[in-house]
């Protein structure tokens, strides 16, 4: 089957204050698609959206990272699979200490 969970981790490395992103479904993606978007911060869960629909408002997220050595942005299916499930990290930015 299809990996439920997509990731992307950064090396931060102690040098940024904090993340910046808007978080929501794309709106190309067809009805019904939804996803779960998590940030993890050196292995320890952040952030979590619970599931977002296709018709869900953009999320604003601000985290802070300070100290911080590894990012990791994960995308959950939402529960229902993943086809057509187009997510994005609009803006999604580091701001240095």
């Amino acid at each position: 089957g299809q990996d439920p969970e997509a990731h992307v981790m950064y090396e931060l490395g102690g040098n940024y204050a904090e993340f910046l992103t808007d978080i929501g479904i794309d709106d190309e993606a067809p009805p019904g698609s939804s996803a779960t978007f998590q940030v993890w911060i050196d292995g320890q869960p952040e952030f979590d959206s619970g599931i977002m629909q296709a018709q869900s408002p953009v999320r604003h997220l601000r985290i802070g990272v300070a100290g911080a050595k590894i990012l990791k942005l994960v995308v959950t299916d939402g529960g229902n699979g993943n086809l057509g499930d187009n997510t994005d990290w609009a803006g999604a930015r580091l701001i240095a200490k």
